[in-house]
């Protein structure tokens, strides 16, 4: 037995070695700012069907883990010190059985709810799901697949439709408010939120309808709705955008976009300054399988400070500084 014990430390080094060495190769200068955080269960390629996660504060990360058979956990990550704490179980499963989340799970600002979509694959519940972190049972809020996320600064929540739709926690809708005719495209996880001095701000994105050229729209969620800035991004003329997946930033300021190089398919992650209508690439990850795209390119977060993105790559969420120390100047990509 204790040969074999020692085999067997030796064979695990080993792995690590082989899976270190692998990724010092491979993954280039995405990885070079980022810190690993911890190893996720396995998410399938195409849907968060694995362990999902959000911030909970600027320090510490929600995660639930997945379990495939039996309840869910929800755990506290610490970046710090690299704790975890577990909380609780979630009595019913957190995905529903064969579900594709749509998002990642997004906290109210409150830090006391959870919403989630579900696409409902393989006979799943398809809708808007949410939870109570001091409960643990999940409950359906709409039984249909919108554009949501929370109003910052309050335990409501916005659907865009043919209106804007402010809803409570059950779903009941608070107040309609009419577009009156004018005609706002979103794709799915294109709709973002800011708070700024009491005022809601929703940005939209055209997808896809200008190559590498992205117009960002920003209304004033009100009566009526109103355009009150209209910003142009122009990337590289080598770079694929994916532009349905972008993240604005707490302070309103920064949209990230995951985006791939077409000549040597490299993934990077995207800033884009939104007074300035500038983007810069923070990083890239080298012979990126094109499989992993879609689940990479929604599981980007940012910090509730602005200052920091966090992404999943090869079942492991990593946590990267966007600006130089004591800086405001974006990190450099190289």
């Amino acid at each position: 037995m204790k040969i074999n014990r020692e085999f067997m430390t030796i064979s695990n080094l080993a792995c690590f070695l082989i899976v270190a060495t692998a990724c010092l190769a491979d993954d280039s200068t995405l990885l070079k700012h980022a810190t690993r955080i911890t190893t996720l269960s396995g998410t399938d390629v195409r849907y968060l069907s694995g362990d999902v996660y959000c911030w909970e504060s600027n320090d510490k990360l929600l995660i639930v883990r997945n379990q495939r058979y039996g309840e869910d956990k929800l755990i506290l990550r610490d970046i710090l010190t690299n704790k975890e704490t577990y909380l609780k179980k979630l009595s019913a499963r957190f995905n529903g059985a064969g579900a594709g989340l749509t998002s990642s799970i997004q906290m109210s600002s409150d830090g006391q709810w959870l919403m989630w979509v579900n696409e409902g694959d393989d006979g799943a519940q398809s809708g808007v799901f949410g939870c109570n972190i001091s409960a643990t049972k999940k409950f359906q809020i709409l039984n249909y697949v919108p554009d949501v996320a929370w109003i910052p600064g309050s335990s409501t929540w916005l659907e865009i439709g043919i209106d804007f739709v402010v809803r409570g926690l059950n779903g009941k809708a608070i107040d309609r408010i009419r577009l009156n005719g004018l005609k706002i495209e979103a794709p799915l996880d294109s709709l973002m939120l800011s708070n700024e001095n009491g005022s809601v701000f929703v940005f939209m994105i055209e997808n896809h309808k200008y190559g590498n050229i992205i117009p960002i729209e920003k209304y004033r969620i009100g009566k009526p709705v109103r355009l009150v800035k209209r910003t142009v991004i122009t990337f590289p003329s080598d770079m694929d955008i994916v532009s349905y997946h972008p993240k604005l930033s707490p302070d309103g300021k920064y949209i990230s976009f995951p985006g791939k190089d077409i000549n040597n398919k490299a993934q990077g992650i995207w800033i884009c300054d939104l007074d300035r209508g500038s983007p810069h690439k923070i990083g890239q990850l080298n012979n990126f399988p094109h499989d992993e795209l879609y689940n990479f390119a929604r599981a980007i977060q940012w910090s509730p400070d602005s200052k920091r993105l966090s992404f999943i790559y090869k079942k492991t969420l990593w946590v990267i500084p966007v600006f130089k120390p004591n800086s405001t100047e974006i990190i450099d990509s190289e």
